[in-house]
This record gives structure tokens, sequence and C-alpha cells, in this order.
């Protein structure tokens, strides 16, 4: 049976999610070519960079699938936005950690030293907080409906097999006879 054309609740929860998780990601990116732009190579933080960018591709990829009403684009696979989400997470990780330590080499700095970008830089590492925290919601969304994809198939292979009768597995006596008694 093909797919209702008119969308359901969960994938309108669904897509509210990508969208906030795309929103993110953007205000995140936004932020960090900020910083590299206005304040120099010092403040380059390539890993935070690069996964945001990794997730900005797997959410658009993923919100052009749940927008397309003709169905004609293929959504990802389940485990590849799993895997998306966990390489996401991982370099979201050490992305924050560049950003906590952007400014090391100026902790013996005098006080009066200007540090004019300290507030964007606290703003960049709030969102970098947040980013690896919702792609762990995300993966963690992914899986529980991968098991929900893997159940509805096990249902369908269930309900196709009931015509043919497949060997049990309870253990079989030889020779023992079955009496009216035993019944």
């Amino acid at each position: 049976m093909p797919r209702s054309r008119v969308p359901q609740v969960p994938a309108f929860i669904h897509l509210a999610i990508r969208l906030g998780g795309l929103a993110l990601s953007i205000a995140c990116f936004y932020y960090l070519l900020y910083l590299a732009t206005h304040w120099g190579e010092k403040h380059t933080f390539y890993f935070a960079i690069f996964s945001i960018s990794a997730a900005i591709v797997v959410d658009l990829i993923e919100v052009c699938g749940l927008l397309d009403a003709s169905f004609t684009l293929k959504r990802l696979h389940v485990g590849w936005l799993i895997f998306g989400n966990v390489i996401s997470i991982i370099l979201g990780v050490i992305g924050c950690l560049q950003v906590v330590f952007g400014d090391w080499s100026l902790g013996d700095a005098p006080s009066d030293y200007p540090h004019p970008w300290r507030d964007t830089l606290d703003q960049t590492f709030m969102l970098m907080i947040a980013f690896p925290v919702s792609r762990l919601l995300f993966a963690i969304l992914e899986c529980v409906i991968c098991g929900r994809i893997r159940r509805r198939q096990r249902e369908k292979r269930g309900k196709e097999g009931e015509g043919t009768a497949l060997p049990s597995r309870s253990p079989v006596t030889v020779g023992a006879k079955e009496t009216p008694n035993d019944a």
C-alpha cells in the first residue's frame, strides 16, 4: 500500500525538529564565520566549522525529503542519518573544546588587554554546547525510527508468511504416541 499523501502528525513533528536543528546549525555557522573573519586565524575553529557543515548537509537532505509531496526524492537511510549525527557529535565536541581553549594563549595577558571578541566567543560557546546535545537527540530519534521501521518489516513478513508453515522450535519426542487422555 503506498504512503498517504497527507502528512501525519509525526511527520510534522519530525520536520519541525529538523528545521530547529538546521536553524541552530546555521546560527553556529554564522558565529564561527564571524569570529574567523573579524578576528583572524587565531579564532578559526576548523573542527567546529566542519562538524556544523556536515550537520547542515544532513539536515538539508532530510528536510528536502520530508517536504517532497510527490515522494520523488528518496530520503536518506536511517543508518546514514545516525552516522552523520554521530560524526557531527564527535567533531562538535572537539569544536567546543577548540572554542573553550581559543583564548588560552592570552591567559597571561594584562587585565587591561582588550578582548573585543569575548562576547561573540561566549555566544558561540553557548551555541556550540547546544549543538552536540541536539545531534545526540537526533541520533536517539533516528534510532527510535529505525526500530519502528524494523518492527513494521517483521510484522509485514509475518503476515505474508502466515500461509506457509514454519517448523516449530518445540522439542519433538520420537516414538511417543499421543493418547486422548494427554490432550
